[in-house]
C-alpha cells in the first residue's frame, strides 16, 4: 500500500486569474460563438507556433484542419483554439474571433499534457518515453504557466500518464495500455491499476497491451467509447487480438466490444506511426462524437458502424491534412467541461 500511497499525491491547483469552412458566427447568446448551455462541451485545440521550426512544414496544413474542426464544433459544442500572436493573426477571418485566445502553448499535442477529464479533472506527471526529459518539462511547464494564468482548478497527480492513453467512458470505466505500468515503474501492476483509479474515481480499467511498433503507446488509436456501455476496437490480427479482448474482458466485465475495421498505414514519420485510417480517435461529447475521416472507403463502414452503436450524432472531421503526424482529432484536443470551460471562453471573448 505504501507504494500507491507515494503516487497518490492530488494537490489543487487554485490560481486566481491576475479561406477555409464558412465562417459560423452569431451562435450563442447576445452574439457569441460559444454558449454556457447545458450540455454543451468545451473544446480546446492548440495550434502550432508561427515561429515553431519543428511544424514549419505542416503549420498550414494543422491550420487548415483546426479549421474545419473548429467550424464543425461552433453551433454544436464549443470551441476555443489557442494560439501564439501571430497565429491569431493568421486565423482571423477563418474562426470567429472570439474562439481566439492569445496563448504561448509548447505544443499541439494538447491531449497528453494537458488535464485529464474522467469524472473529476486531473493533471498527471508527463514524462513520456518519446520525448527527451528536457522537452517534456519544457511542454508541461509551459501549459502550467497558462494555466495559472487562467486560474484553472485540477488537481495534480505524480502518476506519470499520458492523456492520450486514457480512454474514459464518461461512467467510471476506462482502458490504457501497458505502456502505463512501464511508465511507473515503483509500482506493481495491482498497484498501478488501485493508484489511477483512485487518483481519477474509477470504478474499473482495463490494462490492454500496447501495439507493437507505436511509439507513444496510446490507447485512443485502439479503441473509443460508441456509449457507456459499448467499446469500438480496431480488429487486430491474432494473437495480439486475443490478448488484447483478455485485457478488456478481465478488466472491464460486461462491457460489449465492437471489432471495427481499420487501415493500418505502413507510414512512419520522426518515429511516430501514421494515423491515418485510425477512425477510433475520435472525440465524445455529451450529444456528439467527432470522428476523423482520411477519405478512405473504409470511413462510411466505419461512421455507418459508429452509428449502430450510440444515441449521439457522428459528425466527421477531415483529419488527412494532420494524420501523417501520428495523431488527428483526439490527440490534438482538450476536453473541458464546467468553470475551467467558463474561464477559458470569457477569456477568448475578451
Amino acid at each position: 500500500m505504501a507504494g500507491i500511497l507515494k503516487f497518490l499525491l492530488p494537490v489543487m491547483l487554485l490560481v486566481s486569474a491576475c479561406a477555409g469552412p464558412r465562417l459560423r458566427t452569431g451562435e450563442g447568446p447576445a452574439g457569441h460563438s460559444n454558449s454556457f448551455a447545458d450540455g454543451r462541451e468545451l473544446i480546446v485545440l492548440s495550434a502550432p507556433g508561427a515561429r515553431d521550426p519543428y511544424y514549419a512544414d505542416d503549420y498550414e496544413g494543422i491550420l487548415d484542419f483546426q479549421v474545419r474542426f473548429a467550424s464543425a464544433v461552433l453551433g454544436q459544442d464549443n470551441v476555443v483554439v489557442l494560439a501564439d500572436r501571430a497565429t491569431v493573426k493568421n486565423l482571423k477571418g477563418r474562426l470567429p474571433e472570439d474562439v481566439l485566445l492569445p496563448a504561448s502553448i509548447p505544443d499541439i499535442w494538447i491531449r497528453d499534457f494537458a488535464p485529464v477529464s474522467a469524472g473529476k479533472m486531473v493533471r498527471f506527471a508527463y514524462r513520456p518515453s518519446y520525448l527527451k526529459g528536457a522537452d517534456a518539462r519544457h511542454i508541461q511547464a509551459g501549459f502550467d504557466r497558462f494555466a495559472r494564468r487562467q486560474g484553472l482548478r485540477f488537481e495534480t497527480s505524480r502518476l506519470v500518464l499520458d492523456g492520450g492513453n486514457l480512454v474514459d467512458n464518461g461512467a467510471g470505466k476506462a482502458v490504457v495500455t501497458s505502456r502505463f505500468l512501464e511508465d511507473n515503474p515503483g509500482l506493481s501492476p495491482v498497484e498501478a491499476a488501485a493508484a489511477l483509479k483512485s487518483a481519477l474515481g474509477l470504478s474499473a480499467l482495463a490494462i490492454v497491451p500496447e501495439e507493437e511498433g507505436d511509439a507513444t503507446g496510446h490507447a485512443d488509436g485502439m479503441a473509443m467509447w460508441a456509449s457507456p456501455g459499448t467499446l469500438l476496437l480496431n480488429r487486430y490480427d491474432e494473437p495480439f487480438r486475443g490478448r488484447v479482448l483478455a485485457a478488456l474482458e478481465e478488466g472491464l466485465p460486461g462491457i460489449e466490444v465492437v471489432e471495427v475495421e481499420a487501415v493500418f498505414s505502413p507510414e512512419v514519420r520522426d518515429g511516430f506511426a501514421s494515423a491515418c485510417g485510425l477512425n477510433v480517435n475520435a472525440v465524445t461529447t455529451e450529444r456528439f462524437i467527432y470522428v476523423p475521416v482520411f477519405g478512405h472507403p473504409a470511413d462510411g463502414a466505419f461512421l455507418e458502424r459508429l452509428r449502430l452503436h450510440t444515441g449521439k450524432e457522428a459528425i466527421p472531421i477531415n483529419a488527412e491534412s494532420v494524420c501523417p503526424l501520428g495523431g488527428s482529432v483526439r490527440c490534438l484536443s482538450w476536453q473541458v467541461t464546467g468553470e475551467n470551460a467558463r474561464r477559458l471562453i470569457e477569456a477568448a471573448r475578451r
